[in-house]
């Protein structure tokens, strides 16, 4: 019976999905961006679990809640009652006749327009892209990125600690330059696009192959793919998204049969590694399980502790002993059965999960009030820089919790305050000349 109402859920999700990516009318807005990556991060594991089953993961918190049919259906409605909310604001924008205000993409569009890339922009450019195959062939063992995938992530491939240096210093480098650089050409070219867009293809695939990781090349192919869609507004939106589906997903899928890397003991499957890495169904679930069975779960000593951590978090350790640690540390903790001081890395967690482990299901409504509300604030400012770095801030932070986004917190609020004092002087200096 349960499985009938996940089926129904996913029915529903499904709608929603192809209502939002065909309706008539839709305006393009932060909302729509946001409805997909929940989609991908929170919604995507239900239908693979309801197609592929259990996982093969032995950790101490996968084996609470992994047949617990009562955790995935309340885990199912959360995503369901999320997933609406973001359409309906969606839809709220349409009704309207307005969007979110993402004149900023037009007024970068106008500026980059006018801007012409020189020939020696071009060609120090050209050689950004290049600079992974110069870094291979200085490298202490070039045949490792020439003859081999992965070198570095294989645990049947030898690699000497001079190799092993280099490739995390000098190529991570030159891997950092070479995404720039192609981010900039496929943006900023628009004479000969065919040619260059083939060499940069080629070029990502170089890239890709030789961070011998899947990250950075994933992420350089969905940026091209939102350049491709807003900022040369390619007519075919959904063939150009399934096919950057296409291809991400069947390099994930062939990076798990090379690398074969492994998490919670045993051999990994793509299923698995997806599941672990990039959705957010475990952590939501685990806090889950820990609300329904508080007796046999903690993930927090006491109400709001990670969250306190969170308000004072520039507060040293030495000063304040008992200082509570981030909510990664806690969740990491409980999920292994270890200690908070014996952790030395941590599982990622989620916006939504920090909220509900904190204060339960009244967290998560909160949060997600307080989630449409900074959307709203971020909308409101014209600056372009920051609302990119905004609207960036808002995509990270839903799939992260605070203590990943602290760095980009403060970031973002010197690029405000630095905003203000701009304009207020532009109006003292106004005001002074009339």
């Amino acid at each position: 019976m349960i499985n009938f109402i996940e089926w129904i859920i996913v029915i529903i999700h499904l709608w929603l999905f192809l209502n939002v990516i065909l309706g008539k009318g839709n305006k393009f807005s932060y909302f729509h961006i946001i409805f997909y990556v929940f989609e991908i991060f929170f919604v995507i594991p239900i239908i693979l679990n309801l197609l592929l089953g259990q996982m093969d993961i032995k950790s101490l918190g996968y084996m609470f809640i992994a047949n617990d049919k009562q955790v995935d259906l309340i885990y199912d409605i959360f995503t369901l009652l999320e997933s609406i909310v973001f359409y309906l604001q969606i839809k709220k924008h349409n009704k309207r006749n307005e969007r979110l205000n993402l004149d900023f993409i037009l007024e970068i569009k106008n500026a980059l327009d006018k801007f012409n890339v020189n020939i020696i922009m071009f060609l120090v450019l050209i050689v950004g892209t290049l600079t992974p195959l110069f870094a291979a062939l200085i490298s202490p063992n070039p045949s490792l990125y020439f003859y081999n995938f992965a070198a570095f992530y294989r645990r049947e491939i030898f690699t000497s600690i001079e190799s092993l240096d280099f490739h995390n210093s000098t190529m991570r480098t030159a891997l950092y330059i070479a995404f720039l650089s192609i981010s900039i050409l496929w943006l900023l070219c628009k004479k000969n696009r065919g040619i260059i867009k083939i060499y940069l293809s080629a070029m990502i695939v170089t890239l890709t192959l030789f961070s011998g990781k899947r990250t950075l090349g994933l992420l350089l192919v969905a940026l091209v793919t939102v350049i491709e869609l807003i900022y040369y507004k390619k007519k075919n939106q959904i063939g150009t998204i399934l096919f950057s589906g296409i291809i991400m997903a069947g390099y994930f899928i062939f990076y798990q049969m090379i690398v074969r890397k492994t998490v919670g003991g045993g051999v990994s499957s793509a299923y698995e590694m997806y599941v672990i890495y990039f959705s957010r169904a475990l952590d939501m679930k685990f806090v889950i399980y820990s609300i329904l069975h508080s007796d046999t779960i903690q993930i927090l000593d006491f109400t709001g502790q990670s969250y306190l951590f969170n308000l004072l978090f520039f507060i040293p350790r030495s000063i304040w002993i008992n200082k509570p640690y981030p909510y990664g540390v806690y969740y990491t903790a409980a999920w292994t059965g270890q200690l908070e001081s014996n952790i030395t890395y941590r599982y990622t967690v989620s916006y939504f999960g920090e909220a509900a482990a904190n204060f339960g299901w009244v967290g998560v409504i909160f949060a997600t009030l307080a989630y449409l509300k900074f959307v709203k604030y971020v909308d409101k400012f014209e600056n372009p820089i920051i609302r990119i770095f905004g609207f960036y801030l808002i995509v990270y932070l839903m799939i992260t919790h605070f203590q990943s986004n602290i760095t980009n917190i403060v970031v973002f609020i010197i690029m405000i305050m630095i905003s203000r004092m701009i304009n207020s002087s532009k109006r003292l200096t106004k005001n002074k000349n009339s």
